[in-house]
């Protein structure tokens, strides 16, 4: 958190704290980021940097005049104040689940989908790797499409374990979502799959040298193929595995590799 001073001489002197990180972001918070990139950019940030401080005075209890925004300095607002924004625009970070649950109603009739706890801690090989033909496609053709399929692998009702069936069968719903929110679960996705390559770092090498950068569909796939065998079980017990677990033997049998490749061209 940063401490910001919102001074009118006369009107108000008021001090919030506010959101530095992705993690200190709330739900609301990361769904109005999603809204304001989905409209006008060149008036999104100022918008969401209002957004925000009226969200957190609010939170605060700080009391603002009601026409605080017009008494500023719009010129030093724009300076100073959309700086407190940058790290919305740099990497992201975004990790904690912001739709725990997505919510249809239709007349009479609701239906609450679950979605997977922060950080990929609960999602298993199989949701990852259907998950990946979806994001792959949405990277090639952004498509609403594609999101609302992402969706419907890893958000499911209560008790209900992912099924290729099940997610086909939910997708229509999802891509009945408004965009924000469908961004809202690519966000997501994105903030923790950037997470992976920091947690396990080895795998993601290759002769000490990142990996190409480029698309490959099938990657975790053929991670699934190779891992296959007495250790990890079937392609289909793999499947079952929670999904860090999985990276986890990944990255220590990488480390292990690397390491008898050190000491063989040691000899």
């Amino acid at each position: 958190m940063v401490s910001v001073n919102l001074y009118q001489a006369g009107a108000f002197n008021v001090t919030i704290e506010f959101p530095s990180t992705w993690q200190e972001l709330h739900t609301s918070e990361v769904m109005e980021f999603c809204k304001q990139q989905l409209t006008n950019q060149s008036l999104g940030k100022a918008a969401l940097l209002i957004f925000f401080l009226k969200y957190r005075a609010k939170l605060q209890k700080v009391k603002l005049p009601s026409n605080w925004v017009m008494q500023i300095d719009s010129e030093g607002f724009a300076i100073n104040g959309l700086t407190l924004l940058d790290f919305l625009y740099t990497d992201n970070e975004l990790i904690n689940q912001p739709q725990p649950i997505i919510t249809f109603q239709r007349w009479f009739f609701t239906r609450k989908y679950y979605g997977p706890d922060d950080g990929f801690s609960t999602i298993t090989c199989g949701e990852f790797e259907d998950a990946e033909i979806y994001f792959n496609q949405f990277i090639k053709v952004p498509n609403p499409i594609a999101l609302a399929n992402l969706a419907a692998i890893l958000w499911r009702t209560k008790n209900q374990k992912h099924t290729q069936e099940n997610a086909r069968k939910w997708a229509l719903s999802f891509s009945t979502l408004q965009p924000w929110q469908l961004f809202a679960v690519y966000l997501w996705y994105v903030g923790c799959r950037s997470q992976l390559p920091k947690m396990f770092p080895t795998i993601h090498e290759s002769n000490g040298k990142e990996k190409s950068s480029e698309l490959d569909i099938l990657a975790f796939t053929k991670c699934i193929h190779a891992g296959a065998g007495v250790k990890n079980g079937t392609r289909q017990q793999i499947r079952q595995m929670l999904l860090l677990e999985f990276f986890f033997d990944m990255e220590q049998e990488a480390i292990k590799a690397k390491e008898m490749e050190a000491l063989y061209e040691q000899q």
